[in-house]
């Protein structure tokens, strides 16, 4: 109605100049294309739908007005262009039908808006998806700005943004958006159920199936299929996405049965909807072949593959897609029956299929991400089990071969989006360095095998970090970006040099001295950064390679690193020692329930001796010859799940390790190689932090009206006595300072405290397995009304002069087994701002015995000892004081803090002779043990 007008005027001028019997057939005709148009569009034959789209178009030359027809077939003769494949030439026109539309229907109604879609779709198609994510926003931001807006168009450009953030692996980002368009949907729809919202719910589901939460993922899909079947019954072509995807969740669950009954209900609706010879029930039954495969049912899956074989033969649908997972397939089934010569046959032809299509190097040369990483995977698999059977060193090579193209690949996307990589691809990248790994191991290079496992460890750090909106003083956003788009542009230039055959032609003359161009700018680039902030510099951009030669050399005589490689079959030991280098691989299938279940067993106080000893024989038992008898100190560098579990409990020759053993962890081999590198500046005295959290007055609050202390009120975050106590005991032993109540705050340890030798913390905490940099300190605040929350990614801005942290924090660790990092995100960020050593708990510890063990490990630190000597010491004492009953003796009271990094002992400022230190202190330890904590600890 608006441009009513303007139209009339139109209409009138196209009157003036010819009659109106002329417009009316014109109109008539431009319809009939626009139909055609849309359509073959639909059939996604965009060549013949641009085609028609074109000539609608044409039949409006310069001296037609245009009208809603000539911009509805502009606007698919846009998309068809796009879709049939995207030139640079198009953008010209993807702004002449802008600024046209915009013209023509007004900038701020529907259809103007609605044109400014193409911009961002051809950044999508280009694959220059951060340009894409800033005209979708545009889109999205003039769409929500109307007075009424079309919740559909906006739930379409949500849906267009939420699959350009899959594209770049930002998971998180668009699981957020397809939160909103469910949202959207539910308010469109009369009872909160229809085809939007459950198309909503499978996107999210797919989002989560891609996170790894698989049993999330099943969840979503199953919601949406049953909610299609209560909206449009059981033959509907609505069920079978979701029958498809929770099939691959049952799968991956391991719930075969179930899998098995929806792959028969796919094949029965599939059939009556789209008839038997049917890529989608031919999918059904390779994923029959899968689930059968994994039941170890190999005759009826070659059955299975056999009669999908014969449904794609002579269809149109036979794709590429279509035949690459039938070789799959048949390779697998062909590896399990171990006829591995034509199980390889099928895996090259599913290969040459993904990446024979084009010409194009590296990532654009793969038609599928997904496959190509599964086929490589399998590929390499095959010839290393081969090898395993027969000892033929080429099968090993060839092995080594595709998983090393699998690293490649990895790193290449990790190259491409850095800060996106660690939501889907770090644990492929981590699957593959074990697998690789083992590689060396069996050929006796255990160097490599080393070098791989550390790479991998200095890549999930680095994607930990890179994840994290971490601040830095004084760091310039717009630097950052420069550096992350030149690189960028220097990368492009040398896949383009990469194109040019003759070296010795003009163009290839010039685009080298583009590259080197780009190259100059982006090291000038990094040199500012380096310059301005050092500290970001080291951590994003110079990442400490691994030398096996230099931590040997940082090895006393004593000392022996056992470094562990977990996946979710194998374990990877390797042990070394000054003058030695060792490895082992052995099973470790059932190994994360042991662990968990031993675990959990602690916390729960019962007994645990049957499944230490099973856990000892796999983690100590295998690599037992290796620890020489003079070794008195080992260093344990695990990963994934054996991160939070107490080596100290392990038997070796008959004793637990903490009878004989100084203990110490790190997160990596290099991470304890720079730990010990570290020399601290410290005072040699200690400073204490002890909040007081019943300062704040909660009886007027109520969570609903003041969120801020809900978390507080519900979590009852109470005062800690015994830490109080426990602080008096320390600074009768150790000379410092301690702040309490209100004075335990945040900048009372950065403005005060950072240079103290020994930092304290005996407060509330809260860890974050999830995210273990978002693990926070509970400190008080400066005016006593709330508490305050160091993050752990806070301390990547701070700088410490200080030797040791120490945690003895209620809640620092986690009620149930954690298989991820937990407190280890502390670890990691107190040693990036200077910390060499910390001291936490991986559980909940009980007030009484975590204050003597604290008191006595700091007696024994002033006495001179190492740390993880002193500890060790501190907690042999607890077991062997007889004043202490014997049904606090278990584990659970003791086991529970660990020491990670440098070790050295550290000179620390007594507050009087030894004597008198070791009387006052165990005098106040004797008030300790009748103290108990108000927390649930």
């Amino acid at each position: 109605m608006k441009h009513l007008p303007n139209q009339l005027i139109l209409l009138f001028l196209v009157s003036c100049t010819c009659n109106f019997s002329y417009a009316q057939p014109l109109r008539t005709e431009a319809r009939a294309l626009l139909i055609k148009a849309s359509d073959t569009s639909n059939d996604r034959a965009y060549p013949d739908a641009r085609a028609y789209a074109k000539s609608g178009m044409n039949l409006y030359d310069e001296a037609t007005p245009k009208d809603t027809f000539y911009y509805m077939l502009f606007d698919e003769w846009l998309y068809n262009t796009m879709y049939a494949g995207t030139t640079d030439t198009i953008l010209a026109y993807v702004d002449k039908y802008v600024t046209g539309a915009q013209s023509y229907y007004g900038k701020e109604s529907e259809r103007g808006i609605q044109s400014l879609k193409h911009k961002a779709n051809y950044y999508y198609l280009k694959g220059e998806y951060d340009k894409a994510l800033a005209e979708f926003e545009i889109l999205i931001e003039a769409f929500e700005a109307l007075e009424n807006p079309n919740l559909k168009k906006l739930a379409q450009a949500r849906a267009n943004k939420a699959l350009c953030y899959s594209r770049i692996f930002r998971l998180d980002d668009a699981l957020i958006e397809y939160l909103e368009i469910l949202k959207i949907s539910k308010q469109l729809s009369e009872n909160g159920e229809s085809n939007e919202v459950r198309s909503s719910l499978i996107n999210i589901g797919v989002i989560y199936w891609l996170k790894g939460d698989v049993e999330k993922a099943t969840q979503y899909n199953i919601d949406a299929y049953e909610m299609s079947l209560r909206l449009n019954g059981r033959f509907s072509g609505y069920n079978l996405q979701s029958i498809s995807n929770i099939i691959i969740g049952y799968t991956d669950l391991k719930n075969y049965n179930e899998g098995l009954s929806f792959v028969e209900e796919g094949i029965t609706v599939g059939t009556k909807l789209h008839g038997e010879k049917s890529e989608y029930v031919f999918s059904m039954y390779g994923s029959k072949a899968t689930l059968l495969m994994q039941m170890k049912k190999f005759n009826e899956a070659e059955l299975a593959l056999r009669k999908a074989q014969e449904l794609m033969e002579g269809t149109q649908w036979g794709s590429i897609k279509s035949t690459l997972e039938f070789h799959n397939d048949l390779g697998v089934l062909k590896q399990k029956q171990l006829n591995f010569p034509e199980a390889i046959v099928n895996f090259n032809k599913g290969l040459l299929l993904n990446t024979n299509h084009t010409n194009k190097e590296g990532l654009d040369g793969i038609s599928d991400y997904w496959s190509y990483y599964i086929t490589t995977q399998r590929y390499g698999d095959c010839y290393k089990e081969w090898y395993k059977l027969d000892k033929s060193e080429e099968k090993l090579d060839s092995a080594i071969h595709y998983h090393s193209l699998l690293m490649d690949f990895l790193e290449d996307i990790r190259e491409k989006n850095p800060s996106n990589y660690a939501s889907t691809y770090s644990d492929k990248f981590q699957h593959n360095s074990w697998t690789y790994a083992e590689d060396f191991y069996l050929k006796n290079d255990l160097q490599t095998a080393m070098q791989i496992i550390e790479r991998n460890k200095t890549y999930s750090n680095l994607n930990a970090i890179n994840s994290q909106d971490i601040l830095f003083d004084g760091v310039n956003g717009e630097q950052l970006d420069s550096v992350e788009n030149q690189k960028a542009i220097a990368n492009k230039i040398e896949k383009n040099l990469l194109q040019v055959e003759d070296e010795l032609s003009p163009e290839y003359t010039a685009t080298l001295d583009s590259l080197q161009k780009a190259r100059v700018t982006y090291d000038e680039l990094l040199s500012e950064i380096k310059e301005d902030n050092p500290d970001l510099y080291a951590l994003k951009f110079e990442p400490q390679r691994f030398s096996y030669k230099k931590v040997q050399a940082s090895l006393a005589k004593n000392e022996c690193i056992l470094e562990y490689s977990v996946s979710d079959s194998l374990l990877g030991i390797y042990v070394i020692t000054a003058d030695n280098l060792e490895a082992r691989y052995i099973s470790s299938v059932g190994l994360d329930t042991l662990i968990a279940n031993t675990y959990q067993s602690i916390i729960e106080k019962k007994e645990i001796t049957k499944s230490l000893d099973r856990i000892s024989e796999i983690l100590i038992g295998s690599i037992v010859e290796f620890i020489r008898p003079d070794i008195s100190q080992l260093v344990i560098v695990p990963e994934w799940y054996l991160a939070s579990f107490p080596f100290e409990l392990l038997q070796l020759n008959n004793q637990q390790i903490v009878q004989n053993y100084n203990i110490s962890y790190s997160n990596s081999t290099l991470q304890f190689l720079q730990a010990k590198e570290k020399n601290s500046n410290g005072n040699g005295e200690i400073a204490c932090f002890v909040p007081d959290y019943n300062t704040i007055d909660t009886t007027n609050f109520k969570d609903e009206d003041i969120p801020q202390y809900a978390e507080l009120v519900r979590s009852g975050y109470h005062n800690l006595p015994g830490a109080k106590a426990e602080v008096e005991a320390i600074l009768e032993i150790i000379s410092g300072i301690s702040f309490s109540g209100k004075e335990a705050n945040k900048n009372s340890l950065m403005n005060l405290a950072k240079d103290y030798s020994i930092l304290h913390f005996a407060m509330h905490s809260e860890m974050n397995k999830e995210k273990p940099l978002h693990s926070a300190l509970l400190f008080s605040s400066e005016d006593s009304t709330s508490y305050s929350k160091l993050k752990a990614l806070e301390l990547y801005n701070q700088s410490f002069n200080s030797d040791l942290v120490v945690l003895s924090a209620c809640s620092s660790g986690f009620d149930r087994f954690n298989k991820g990092e937990g407190v280890l995100g502390f670890a990691k960020a107190f040693a990036y701002a200077g910390v060499p050593s910390l001291v936490y708990s991986i559980w909940k510890i009980p007030d009484n015995s975590s204050s003597y063990i604290m008191t006595h490990f700091y007696n024994h630190l002033a006495e001179g000892k190492a740390k993880d000597e002193a500890l060790r010491l501190a907690k042999l004492d607890y077991i062997n004081d007889d004043g202490i009953p014997t049904s606090q003796k278990s584990p659970y009271y003791w086991a529970g803090f660990i020491a990670s990094g440098n070790m050295s002992p550290i000179q620390v400022g007594s507050k009087s002779n030894s004597i008198f230190r070791i009387g006052g202190g165990l005098l106040l330890i004797g008030l300790l043990m009748f103290i108990k904590r108000t927390s649930t600890t």
